[in-house]
């Protein structure tokens, strides 16, 4: 490749002849291909990493730009004169001080000609963050002559930097909450990372340094600091480690107590040795909580012995009362009963109509006295005796009370429905006998009216439970009183149309209770009532 510089020679205006030289211009021609290339090489990679440069000539006030700076600074060449001054108009407002004071500082001292700027910029794409790097020239004179530099956008950087900066501030957060301090170590660099709640734990500053071994111990109780030490000659031995529980030393304040969980990671992989991470919980409350519930259960425990204590005396006593009536007082009663009976058998010819029905309603009264302490004997019995489970077959056990009922049943011509398979519970055998009892007798008396009286036994099955009942067609009750009627001494009927004491429901329902189970009713007035058991299987 060759360039021919030379000149044309004229005569009387007409042109003579060419004098020149003949150049090879080959290199410098590859030399600018080359440079072209480069630049377009560097031009790529600037926008690769999002890298602009930029050169003013101060003397002239002349400015170059880079291609990827424009596209940063979001300006089209063909457009904008690169500028110091365009440049300043798309600084952030709250940055432009800073920036503009870091311009005048580099370029007033040789000294400090060199600057770096974290700042940001509002263009097109919004606000991005960017690191500028300066340099300026000064002449021999001293005076500036020339600024130039890179820009890099860094707001990808800043980005992660702040959320990892959110992150960690949440993080500490809540150690602070739950009073959770963490560390990291490794045994190879022996670099290690504390968090600020684990200084706060030991009652050091975070805002201070990293304590060395001594200042560490030195806040551990004396009793645990050998566990601790052993403990940490493991770790820097690249062992495996345990939890640990250790005090704070009483001498720096309240005694804390503190959980250390640690966990060992392998680095046979990588080269760099085990490494380690754990925590060290401030437990002081839960501690204490456990104390405290320990303390209550002793002090629970000791109530418990002396309620019992209390209980078998007051059983004691409830024996000696339960003697007394059944003794002391049913002894004058049978004295007003016979003496009744003698004044009727000696004396009968000397009273008249009236005298004789006074002796009648004496010893109707002694009868009813006779029962209720019969009957509340029974209830007490139940309320105290010791239950003692034992398979029972309630099909025998409902006929043998029905046999006890035969006379009363001939005598009202019941008519007896008995629906109730072969089957066996584990319960009392004298608590169910009680019940039984008392449910169907009182089935014979409520319906003694009905024509003809009807009583129905049966059970069935219902989700792993079993349930009797008891059904008549007698006078039946309300409803509203249900719950009244298995209370002792209530009674929903006068005592002169049925008879009574008003104890056996109250017994019913105590003795199902202390056998695990449960009683309840059915009932309209007018309509009969049923009467139902449930146990378990």
């Amino acid at each position: 490749m060759f360039a021919c510089p030379g000149e044309l020679e004229y005569e009387d205006g007409r042109a003579m002849r060419f004098v020149g030289t003949v150049l090879d211009v080959t290199q410098l021609t590859l030399a600018q291909q080359a440079v072209q290339e480069k630049e377009a090489l560097l031009a790529e990679a600037q926008e690769m990493a999002h890298l602009g440069n930029f050169n003013t000539d101060l003397r002239s006030n002349k400015t170059v730009w880079s291609s990827e700076l424009f596209r940063m600074f979001g300006y089209d060449p063909a457009q904008v004169e690169p500028s110091v001054d365009n440049f300043m108009r798309i600084v952030h407002p709250d940055d432009l001080a800073r920036v503009q004071a870091s311009y005048q500082r580099a370029m007033g001292s040789p000294t400090q000609s060199e600057y770096r700027l974290d700042h940001r910029i509002v263009g097109p794409a919004g606000v991005r963050h960017v690191e500028q790097r300066g340099r300026v020239n000064f002449d021999a004179t001293g005076n500036p002559v020339r600024i130039f530099g890179t820009t890099m956008d860094v707001t990808e950087q800043r980005e992660a930097e702040y959320a990892m900066q959110d992150y960690k501030e949440m993080l500490e957060q809540a150690e602070a909450l739950v009073q959770l301090g963490s560390w990291a170590g490794e045994v190879n660099t022996q670099q290690l990372k504390i968090s600020a709640q684990l200084f706060r734990n030991v009652g050091l500053d975070p805002s201070t340094h990293t304590p060395s071994d001594a200042e560490y111990l030195a806040r551990i109780h004396p009793d645990d600091r050998d566990k601790v030490v052993d403990d940490m000659q493991r770790i820097r031995a690249g062992k495996e480690v345990g939890e640990l529980l250790l005090r704070t030393d009483p001498a720096w304040g309240p005694i804390r107590w503190l959980r250390r969980t640690v966990r060992r990671i392998p680095g046979e992989t990588d080269g760099r040795g085990p490494r380690y991470i754990g925590t060290l919980q401030d437990i002081t409350e839960s501690v204490q909580a456990k104390e405290r519930l320990e303390q209550m259960n002793r002090e629970l425990e000791q109530r418990v012995t002396s309620r019992t204590e209390e209980l078998s005396q007051a059983n004691q006593e409830l024996e000696a009362f339960s003697y007394t009536v059944s003794h002391d007082l049913k002894a004058p009663l049978r004295g007003i009963d016979g003496y009744s009976q003698l004044l009727v058998e000696e004396y009968g010819d000397h009273l008249d109509d009236e005298g004789k029905n006074f002796v009648h309603r004496i010893r109707q009264g002694v009868q009813q006295m006779g029962d209720l302490i019969s009957d509340l004997l029974d209830y007490s019995r139940m309320e105290r005796r010791g239950m003692t489970p034992e398979p029972v077959e309630m099909l025998q056990m409902v006929q043998q009370i029905l046999q006890g009922y035969e006379a009363d049943v001939q005598r009202q011509g019941v008519q007896l429905r008995l629906d109730m398979a072969p089957f066996s519970l584990s319960l009392d055998r004298e608590g169910i006998a009680v019940v039984l009892r008392n449910l169907i007798g009182n089935a014979i008396k409520f319906s003694r009216d009905s024509r003809p009286p009807v009583i129905e036994i049966g059970s069935r099955h219902e989700g792993g439970r079993r349930v009797l009942w008891v059904r008549d067609n007698g006078v039946g009750f309300d409803p509203a009183y249900h719950e009244r009627m298995f209370k002792i001494f209530q009674r929903l009927h006068r005592s002169e149309d049925f008879p009574g004491t008003g104890v056996g429901l109250a017994l019913v329902a105590k003795a199902a209770q202390r056998m695990g189970g449960r009683v309840w009713a059915e009932s309209t007035l007018g309509a009969g009532a049923t009467f139902y058991l449930e146990f378990p299987e």
